[in-house]
């Protein structure tokens, strides 16, 4: 929750609560109510140029409005338009025209619709009247930041031989006075923007301003192919978008008065919300701390040493597997040998042989 996204909106619902029930009176009645404000149409305008050339001063009825003002499209009131251009004043509305606001111009030439004081009050009525209603139906759409877009974009095409200022600086100029400067602060997209002069541009950077919003509550557009454009957009960039959410920077070279109203910040969960990888540094191949001074130097030394000390590769020949004793060996291995004795002579006749035992003596051979 945006808590003082709460109370500006709040504030904001306060100052419309009266047209809002005036739009709930006049829905009992809507044909009377139709008809009050076109009396009050002709009554203020029929000084006019517009208005005395079509009799404004003597209509009465709705009948006699729809036979004496026939229907009429942009290129029928374009001479009147031309003339308050060139400064005349009383031409269209007996009010003096403050502004000339732009059409897109997307589906044909660029058009310029008088803007008064009084068109102002009806704006502000007709707002306060939805707005007052919106938050009623949805409240959690106080708590939030908003984004309007009135009057699309377009290339400022000053012209010198115009008296009257073309456009506005800003959308809630709409408004005016105070509401004017209370909307100003819930808006999620700087009104400096509209001061880049590549549209391309424009559209980056509204769209990165938009997905940096955590709490935005509401998108209003009124002219339907500025929103389509503005999301063909989105996927050929948002690659990039993500990495200047993550890095708080705009890979588009902006001047330095709207890169102060952007207020770029890093905001590297923002930009994970959306899928964005963050980027994985290799190890570093250095030592710290670095050794200087007379920090002692530590290295892996190998030292090989002569065999049989050393490392010694072992070797098999498996045809040297043999028992290499010697054949002239004179005791084999566990032999036991011992003397002969004798007490006696041997008998006559008889001999003695080795290891034999005699008659008259005892001996002991083993063999």
């Amino acid at each position: 929750m945006n808590l003082f996204a709460f109370t500006a909106n709040s504030l904001w619902v306060a100052s419309s609560l009266p047209a809002w029930a005036g739009f709930r009176r006049a829905l009992n009645h809507p044909d009377r109510a139709q008809f009050h404000l076109l009396r009050g149409y002709l009554s203020a305008n029929a000084d006019s140029a517009y208005g005395q050339a079509h009799g404004f001063a003597k209509i009465r009825t709705y009948k006699e409005f729809a036979s004496r003002v026939p229907l009429s499209n942009y290129e029928d009131l374009e001479p009147w338009i031309a003339r308050i251009l060139r400064g005349e004043n009383r031409v269209l509305t007996s009010e003096p025209v403050i502004r000339l606001v732009p059409t897109s111009g997307s589906t044909g030439a660029r058009k310029l619709v008088p803007f008064t004081a009084g068109l102002q009050r009806e704006f502000d009525r007709a707002i306060g009247a939805w707005i007052a209603d919106l938050y009623n139906r949805h409240p959690s759409t106080a708590f939030g930041p908003t984004y309007w877009s009135i009057s699309p974009a377009v290339q400022s095409q000053a012209d010198e031989s115009s008296s009257v200022p073309v456009g506005f600086e800003d959308d809630s100029s709409y408004l005016g006075g105070a509401k004017k400067r209370l909307v100003d602060t819930l808006m999620a997209v700087p009104s400096e923007l509209r001061h880049i002069g590549e549209i391309g541009v424009f559209r980056y950077v509204t769209l990165l301003c938009l997905l940096r919003q955590r709490d935005l509550r509401l998108i209003s557009i009124w002219h339907p192919s500025f929103i389509l454009l503005l999301l063909d957009a989105l996927p050929s960039c948002w690659d990039h978008l993500l990495e200047d959410i993550r890095t708080g920077r705009c890979r588009h070279s902006l001047p330095q008065n709207i890169l102060a109203a952007l207020r770029l910040r890093p905001m590297p969960r923002r930009a994970i919300s959306y899928g964005c990888r963050l980027p994985i540094d290799s190890p570093r191949k250095t030592t710290s701390p670095a050794v200087s001074g007379n920090a002692p130097e530590i290295r892996l030394n190998v030292v090989l040493f002569p065999a049989p000390f050393g490392p010694i590769s072992p070797s098999i020949s498996h045809d040297r597997m043999s028992n290499e004793r010697s054949l002239t060996a004179t005791s084999p291995p566990n032999c036991l040998r011992a003397r002969l004795t004798s007490s006696s002579a041997p008998l006559k006749g008889a001999r003695s042989r080795p290891g034999s035992l005699g008659a008259s003596g005892t001996g002991t051979g083993l063999r």
